[in-house]
């Protein structure tokens, strides 16, 4: 079989322009159009991520609890020109996520790129929970559940347009290592962000017919709302332990979620990949 006998996933439908190859590399990491929806994107990672699509051109829909959070972002995004809007929407409500996806989707005119970056964490020892464990029910619930739900949502709308589309999961190195302490209990967290990282890769080989990719990165210690849980001590331990001595940055991880969205990184598929200064390597 020859390189031109090749085509993309699906039932003979093609390659898609969202699994394209890179062919001229003098406009790198362009997404300018495209649409994108940020899940717990009114601060710290999910700010940075939409706003570094802001940068290379993309319309972003910023999903977030925090209501106002997400207008904030969204008043810097329009410095960037494009279409930009702000949602307040709980990702473990299944109701209001289907509600915000259509909303987003009738507003955009599709979806070409979902993050699902919004997550929380309880920090209460295991046995310490009541018998509901509701700490654990909760993380859980946004975790793993919201993001199912979420997925699902915006993974049908993709379906139905057939022109493919890209799935970022923001999981954590606490999902390859388990994370936490005795100080600070994570089981929830740890085992949520495992989830996801398999999740992706079963979610990459089911959704290839339809030219839908994904992917996930998972952070190491990162300037976020989940880092104000930490202590100056605790933060000032793990930054000695990256090999760059230093936190990420939340648009650092935005760049590399446009990287996976341009036609740059239109290969990459159900790769879960690190973003930690070299976090797990010294673990």
């Amino acid at each position: 079989m020859s390189p031109d006998d090749v085509s993309g996933p699906g039932s003979g439908v093609g390659v898609t322009p969202m699994s394209a190859p890179v062919t001229d590399l003098r406009k790198v990491m362009d997404v300018s159009g495209m649409n994108v929806l940020v899940t717990g994107g009114g601060g710290g990672i999910g700010a940075g991520i939409a706003e570094a699509f802001a940068q290379r051109g993309a319309n972003v829909a910023v999903l977030d609890t925090d209501v106002e959070g997400a207008r904030a972002v969204v008043d810097e995004l329009h410095r960037f020109g494009g279409h930009h809007l702000a949602m307040q929407c709980d990702i473990s409500d299944a109701p209001l996520v289907r509600e915000a996806v259509d909303a987003v989707h009738e507003a955009f005119g599709g979806i070409d790129v979902l993050v699902n970056n919004a997550g929380i964490s309880a920090v209460k020892a295991f046995l310490d929970m009541d018998d509901d464990l509701p700490e654990w029910h909760r993380t859980i619930g946004v975790n793993l559940n919201g993001t199912v739900t979420v997925t699902h949502a915006v993974g049908r709308k993709m379906r139905a347009a057939g022109r493919g589309g890209l799935v970022i999961n923001i999981s954590s190195v606490g999902g390859a290592r388990c994370s936490g302490s005795r100080d600070m209990p994570m089981a929830g967290y740890a085992a949520s962000k495992a989830a996801i990282n398999h999740l992706t890769v079963a979610w990459a080989i089911e959704f290839a017919e339809h030219d839908i990719r994904v992917n996930c990165i998972m952070p190491g210690p990162t300037h976020s709302k989940l880092d104000a849980m930490l202590t100056p001590e605790m933060k000032e331990r793990n930054a000695r332990t990256l090999l760059d001595r230093r936190y990420g940055e939340p648009l650092e991880i935005g760049a590399l979620c446009v990287f996976m969205a341009s036609a740059e990184g239109a290969h990459l598929n159900g790769v879960v990949m690190a973003h930690d200064g070299g976090f797990l390597c010294v673990q």
